[in-house]
């Protein structure tokens, strides 16, 4: 006796659908493929957030070197910890006559800032300092000719050189580059970091960024 095939009233053969056992084994597959990824894509992601917050910190200097040429004024960039998260401050009023003198710089309403996100973390806030490792960094980007300022206080006179206090309460022509280091994860051992930033700002008021690439321990241009 031959069985026959049950159709569809247009006469195609009607479909079983899948079976409990073969959804299952697509539900292993996705999550076996969701296991792998996401660390790849978590870490994209806090690559992103970290280059995003890079950039609006050198916005936020070129901007500030833009309004002290524009008010013929020396203005100036610094750190606020507020505790759950850090800013970066363009300070141009302040509580005295001279903000860029006032230590720690003051967050002032109306002044433009840039919010750290919690995932980012400022190398050594407390104490600002170079980044241990310089490789891949162009020529005249060492210890010798780089600095770690103060409050990662980066100031600008009117003709939009970087300028350094003398430790007298002057402003003087900076001599070294100023440099400010990110880090993507609250780890201050750099080469163990999954992500790192550097932004530069030289004696003429150039501003250049370079990120760090944990795969061959070298800084390249971003």
């Amino acid at each position: 006796m031959v069985t026959k095939v049950p159709k569809h009233r247009h006469g195609l053969p009607a479909h079983r659908g899948f079976s409990l056992l073969e959804m299952l084994v697509v539900v292993a597959i996705l999550i076996t493929v969701m296991a792998i990824a996401a660390p790849s894509l978590l870490r994209a992601i806090a690559s992103y957030r970290l280059e995003s917050n890079a950039r609006g910190v050198s916005s936020l200097i070129q901007r500030t070197r833009y309004e002290a040429m524009r008010r013929n004024r020396t203005t100036c960039t610094g750190f606020v910890d507020l505790g759950n998260e850090g800013r970066y401050v363009m300070d141009v009023t302040g509580k005295t006559p001279d903000p860029c003198s006032e230590t720690p710089p003051t967050l002032d309403d109306g002044e433009p800032a840039v919010a750290t996100p919690s995932n980012v973390m400022w190398y050594l806030k407390s104490t600002p300092e170079l980044p241990p490792d310089f490789k891949g960094l162009p020529a005249g980007y060492d210890g010798a000719t780089m600095v770690a300022p103060t409050d990662y206080r980066i100031i600008f006179s009117p003709r939009g050189t970087a300028m350094v206090d003398d430790g007298a309460g002057n402003f003087i022509i900076a001599t070294r580059i100023q440099a400010i280091c990110l880090l993507g994860r609250r780890d201050n051992d750099l080469p163990d970091v999954d992500d790192a930033v550097l932004i530069t700002v030289t004696p003429i008021g150039n501003v250049k960024l370079f990120k760090w690439n944990r795969a061959t321990e070298f800084w390249a241009p971003m």
